[in-house]
């Protein structure tokens, strides 16, 4: 999945939601983009993950599916 694939919208909502950082370190020229993900935000981060146009009929937390 390519962050530049999804809605302005949806990426906007990802980015708090996953508390996603980005760094770059211009010397060694890297990037490094750490993510967390808490019992507070792993609902959330899952129902958006649903509304990624190919993942409709993934259930990534639902053990029933």
């Amino acid at each position: 999945m390519r962050l530049a694939d999804l809605t302005e919208a949806l990426q906007r909502e990802l980015v708090p939601a996953l508390h996603l950082e980005i760094r770059y370190d211009a010397g060694a020229g890297t990037v490094l983009i750490p993510v967390t993900l808490d019992g507070d935000t792993i609902g959330e981060v899952a129902a958006m993950a649903e509304q990624i146009p190919g993942n409709e009929n993934r259930h990534l937390l639902n053990a029933d599916a």
